[in-house]
C-alpha cells in the first residue's frame, strides 16, 4: 500500500510532503507500491502503480516527476517530456 511511509523513501524529502498529502487525502486507494525502501530494483521492474482516473476524479493533477537522487553518478540524463505510455522509456541514464 503506497500510503505506508516507507514507500515514500524513493522521493526527495521536499516532495514527500506533497505526495503524502495527496495519498492521505485519497486514503491511499489509487496507489499501489510494488517495492519498498531497501529493495533492489533493475530496469523494467514495476515500482508502483496509480489509478490516474481515480486521481483525476478527485480533482488532482496527474503530472508525475522522475527524480534521480544520485545524478552525479551519471554522465548524461535524458528524460522524455510530455505523456509517457506504459512500457515506454521515460528516462535514460548513461554512466
Amino acid at each position: 500500500h503506497f500510503g505506508e511511509l516507507g514507500n515514500l523513501a524513493y522521493l526527495r524529502p521536499n516532495y514527500v510532503k506533497a505526495v503524502a498529502d495527496v495519498v492521505k487525502e485519497l486514503g491511499g486507494k489509487p496507489f499501489t507500491a510494488h517495492v519498498k525502501a531497501g529493495d533492489a530494483v533493475k530496469a523494467g521492474d514495476l515500482l508502483m502503480e496509480v489509478d490516474l482516473d481515480a486521481v483525476k476524479a478527485a480533482g488532482k493533477d496527474t503530472a508525475t516527476m522522475v527524480v534521480v537522487t544520485n545524478s552525479d553518478a551519471f554522465k548524461t540524463i535524458k528524460a522524455k517530456t510530455g505523456e509517457v505510455k506504459a512500457g515506454e522509456v521515460s528516462c535514460t541514464l548513461t554512466k
